[in-house]
């Protein structure tokens, strides 16, 4: 029997108060790993050479240059580290939690709160150690919330109506990352640069968390959970173990880890990407603005990346309509395909307009694929009644492949680039991986049983 007095409203409103922490957690991911860490990496970099080995400002930003593959994949797989079992701890005690506020309502209050610090302090990081400790705080305050956050789901919404509710909250996600864009383009062209912009953007993701957090906590202020089920208070091992004896479960994780990865190892690289290996900047005629190419690859992703959640957005919205009624794995089949189809070119050029083109289509895509993901694994989790686990361990399959993207991110492109020096081999050998991850994530989804 279902513990919880679930309080779901087959609405626009309250589906969109529901999904807006999940709007929070997306702005402040994509533009936090996109651009403002890699950028924060570069710069500290550049100092340290200058003030540690002597270089002048010239050499020094080659120097940067020449480790920020090495040094970026440090601190994401420190990071990813705790998210290995970060969301799953949190969720389990939440299934636990039994208050007048509810039981996941104060990991959400929590996790926002630690996450407007996080950012605060990123803001002003200026040391590598520094940007270390800031992204792994930031990574733990954000399991707080979303590891209990992600179990209202299976916890509340119908089976009847996940499809529809997991497009709309896919839509919030894109829309989250196309908004943090927007905000840290505007601020860049008008503090006139990446580095000039960080603080302004950070100090927006901590409001942006508080205000959202605020708007999921009123939607599900009435939802409680009526008893403790037996499963929420075995042994972590066993909980975070239980889910895995399931057949469709370990389809479904597998299946994300492999998508997960192929997107990693695209997105994360991509600034690194666009220095290197583009020598101009042209989007249909038009020079993207910069002082300095640092700069104009920049600006490059962002445009990429707001291209990539806008479309996101509308492919997500055109799944809302039919999810339930088609059931989920056929906009994953849709996806994997589209997304196959335009990495494989998106590894070989070097004309930024083909590139937005193509950037279109994975966008799309992806907005597909995230339009039935939590409705797929909302289906098959074992348990319910203590989704919180569950819920966890799935997002695992997300995080933990955080440490694989880095470490395999740098070990091809550093090979490839020792190898063959200034052929971007490395990159473009990266991109290729990912496209076969996509389509292998895909044939594979047909293993899973419990969900149509």
């Amino acid at each position: 029997m279902n513990q919880v007095a679930t309080g779901y409203r087959d609405t626009w409103l309250w589906n969109l108060g529901f999904s807006a922490y999940w709007f929070a957690t997306t702005y402040k991911w994509f533009v936090v790993l996109m651009l403002l860490l890699p950028a924060q990496i570069d710069e500290v970099l550049k100092l340290e050479a200058i003030r540690e080995l002597g270089l002048n400002e010239a050499d020094a930003l080659a120097w940067a240059k020449d480790n920020h593959e090495k040094k970026w994949a440090l601190v994401f797989g420190v990071g990813a580290a705790w998210a290995l079992i970060g969301p799953a701890i949190f969720g389990g005690l939440s299934d636990r939690l039994r208050s007048k506020w509810g039981h996941r309502q104060p990991f959400i209050a929590i996790g926002a709160a630690l996450t407007a610090m996080a950012a605060v302090y990123l803001a002003g990081a200026n040391e590598f150690w520094m940007l270390m400790v800031g992204y792994l705080f930031l990574q733990f305050s954000d399991d707080v919330g979303t590891g209990p956050y992600s179990a209202m789901v299976p916890e509340i919404v119908p089976e009847s109506r996940r499809g529809r509710a997991s497009s709309i909250m896919a839509t919030l996600q894109m829309l989250g990352q196309l908004s943090s864009g927007v905000v840290a383009l505007v601020i860049i062209l008008k503090t006139g640069s990446v580095i000039a912009g960080i603080k302004p953007i950070y100090y927006g993701i901590a409001l942006v968390n508080i205000l959202c957090a605020t708007a999921t906590l009123i939607t599900v202020r009435h939802v409680r959970a009526k008893a403790v089920a037996e499963e929420a208070m075995e042994p972590f091992w066993k909980r975070w173990a239980r889910p895995f004896k399931s057949s469709d479960f370990r389809w479904v994780w597998a299946t994300r880890f492999l998508n997960a990865l192929g997107f990693y190892l695209v997105v994360e690289y991509l600034l690194f990407f666009l220095k290197d290996a583009y020598t101009t900047y042209e989007l249909f005629g038009w020079t993207v603005p910069g002082d300095a190419p640092a700069d104009q690859a920049g600006y490059a992703t962002l445009i990429l990346a707001l291209t990539l959640a806008l479309t996101g957005a509308i492919g997500a919205l055109v799944a809302s309509k039919y999810a339930d009624k088609h059931g989920r794995k056929l906009f994953i089949y849709i996806a994997g395909v589209i997304v196959f189809c335009v990495l494989i070119p998106f590894a070989f050029v070097r004309d930024l307009t083909v590139a937005w083109l193509l950037s279109v289509g994975f966008g799309f895509g992806y907005g597909l694929y995230l339009s039935a993901d939590w409705a797929l694994v909302s289906d098959v989790i074992p348990s319910k009644d203590a989704a919180g686990t569950d819920m966890g361990v799935w997002q695992m399959s997300i995080s933990s492949v955080q440490i694989i993207a880095a470490l395999t991110g740098f070990t091809v492109i550093a090979w490839a680039n020792d190898q063959w020096p200034n052929m971007h081999y490395g990159y473009m050998g990266a991109i290729i991986l990912a496209g076969a991850l996509y389509l292998l994530s895909t044939v594979l989804i047909r293993n899973v049983r419990g969900s149509r």
